[in-house]
């Protein structure tokens, strides 16, 4: 992203980011669908989902779990969602499926691990996006075909642009036919 796009969408953020959370509904002055009320901002594209609470400083999946104890276990159960991640209080890296839960760093899987369909180098690639400064409180991913390697879509696209398991959609092409003159298959 680049130019004024990214500049307002970074700007977008950051306001975001500083609205004060944890208000109760008697707290809330604002009229129901004002954005300034609601406490989380969920961001989504192709295959990934991005959720953010608002304020300064990033929440923890035991801080999630008390606030909206349904959240985590109600994202990772849904058939569209491969896996949600998160920090913990201690800091660990988390990967959280439907079957099971993955310690990121360490490896350690209770249950069935959420990223075994997602390739050799998921769980770096993972382990690097969680710990960075900007990351959202939760990522959430969705699922992955085995055998096709299609992803499922969080919004509505012709096609989606495949993730770390995914391959991208190759079997489209734009243009203007009269371009295509004298070209060779193979």
């Amino acid at each position: 992203m680049s130019g004024k796009l990214a500049v307002r969408a970074g700007e977008g953020l950051a306001k975001a980011q500083q609205t004060p959370a944890r208000q109760t509904p008697a707290q809330q002055t604002s009229a129901p669908g004002d954005a300034a009320e609601e406490p989380v901002v969920v961001l989504g594209s192709g295959n990934l989902g991005l959720v953010y609470v608002r304020g300064a400083r990033r929440w923890t999946l035991e801080e999630l779990d008390r606030e909206w104890p349904a959240l985590v276990p109600g994202l990772a159960g849904h058939p569209g969602v491969g896996f949600v991640a998160g920090i913990d209080d201690e800091g660990r890296a988390w990967a959280i499926g439907s079957g099971g839960r993955l310690n990121i760093a360490s490896g350690e899987v209770e249950g069935t691990s959420p990223l075994a369909s997602y390739g050799p180098h998921a769980a770096r690639m993972l382990l690097r996006a969680l710990l960075l400064r900007e990351a959202p409180d939760l990522y959430v991913n969705s699922t992955v075909d085995p055998v096709t390697g299609d992803v499922t879509a969080f919004e509505g696209l012709v096609g989606s642009h495949g993730d770390s398991a995914g391959g991208r959609t190759a079997h489209c092409c734009w243009g203007r036919p009269i371009l295509w003159r004298g070209c060779r298959s193979g």
